[in-house]
């Protein structure tokens, strides 16, 4: 981390916090500040908003419902391991709604409020003494949560967690694993079970067979590995979960509903930019169909042109008659463009010595345009 100053703070705080300042570093260029290990009581509260804020080894105690209000959705990684925290009211953390990274290692906790962020990725709540039910269900993002060192008999209701890929139970007294409570996490990928459990009556168990059998069903990682040594599996079997079956269901219809959520926030950005684009090409179109000059049309005279001209024709054809044959270019745009090169003797033909009074002055162009230059 780049320190980049110190941060003065504006807090009620108790006995040696007061006056105490954090320094602000860049981390990973994003804003932090550093508060750790300067015997705050309180969660500091800082003149500006940043996005990391590391508050550990302090002596939080209490997580209250207007600690994180000065934070709002610009915190994103909140770090308060190694503190004393023993209550966190309901609604702790529903001012950071970007909330990604929470780690509570190292504490006191015991209940935790069902009132996680959406956003959450990743929750540590490792070495507490959380009980048997803690609600994480409001946190539908989670992928990762550390449950090791918590006194833990079986796995925790948590509620159904359709994005959870990383599992941590490590250093817990578990009794028993069930196909009941790994069906809540249908995106499982890596589970970290103690060790032992493998020397625990599991091995030897029904439940053993089930988690086995689901665990290969389901390309789970298990961490450490384990055979189960029951002799018959047939009956084990026989009875199978129709809870699990359910569970699991519910939590796949779950993964589905948040990964078309996400991808119609693409779809809806992707065709707002189609349709602004489609707009500025038909504006741009109408702009230029209104101020821009329509190209000049090939050269066709009109019957008064054809009129005034006739007489010059005909007395000039009986002329050039007289002395020869009259030629004329096979090809002349436009009169403005006609010149001696273009109605030169090598691409003019031949016609009688009395042209019909019927031919137009479209039909000869260069002929018209010599005759009328030598009009006097």
């Amino acid at each position: 981390m780049e320190g980049i100053g110190f941060l003065a703070l504006f807090h009620g705080g108790e006995g040696k916090a007061a006056g105490l300042v954090c320094q602000i570093n860049r981390v990973y260029k994003m804003v932090g500040a550093d508060c750790s290990n300067r015997n705050f009581y309180n969660v500091p509260v800082l003149q500006r908003s940043v996005e990391v804020l590391d508050a550990s080894v302090n002596r939080i105690r209490q997580l209250k419902n207007d600690s994180f209000v000065t934070y709002g959705s610009s915190l994103r990684f909140l770090y308060l391991f190694e503190n004393l925290i023993t209550i966190i009211e309901a609604g702790a953390f529903e001012p950071l709604t970007n909330l990604e990274v929470l780690d509570l290692h190292l504490n006191a906790i015991r209940d935790i409020t069902p009132l996680l962020p959406f956003s959450l990725r990743k929750l540590n709540l490792a070495e507490n003494d959380v009980s048997n039910k803690i609600p994480l269900n409001a946190a539908q993002n989670l992928q990762s949560l550390s449950l090791a060192g918590n006194r833990l008999t079986s796995i925790p209701d948590t509620g159904i967690l359709p994005q959870l890929a990383d599992f941590n139970l490590t250093d817990n007294p578990l009794e028993t694993v069930t196909i009941n409570q790994l069906s809540k996490f249908c995106e499982l990928e890596k589970l970290r079970l103690p060790p032992t459990l493998l020397g625990s009556v599991f091995i030897s168990s029904c439940d053993c067979v089930k988690v086995s059998i689901w665990i290969v069903k389901h390309s789970i990682y298990v961490d450490p590995p384990f055979n189960c040594t029951v002799t018959d599996e047939s009956e084990c079997l026989a009875n199978g979960s129709i809870e699990a079956q359910n569970a699991y269901a519910v939590c796949k219809a779950a993964h589905q509903a948040l990964q078309w959520s996400g991808s119609s926030v693409w779809i809806l950005a992707i065709g707002g930019i189609g349709l602004i684009f489609i707009i500025a090409v038909l504006l741009y179109y109408l702009w230029r169909r209104k101020y821009t000059k329509p190209r000049s049309q090939p050269c066709q005279p009109s019957a008064e042109e054809m009129r005034k001209t006739r007489p010059f024709r005909m007395s000039t054809s009986r002329s050039f008659a007289s002395r020869g044959s009259l030629r004329t270019p096979s090809k002349c745009s436009t009169t403005a463009s006609l010149t001696s090169k273009d109605c030169s003797s090598s691409s003019i033909k031949s016609f009688s010595k009395t042209p019909s009074s019927k031919s137009t002055a479209s039909s000869y162009p260069c002929y018209v345009a010599k005759t009328t230059r030598d009009i006097p």
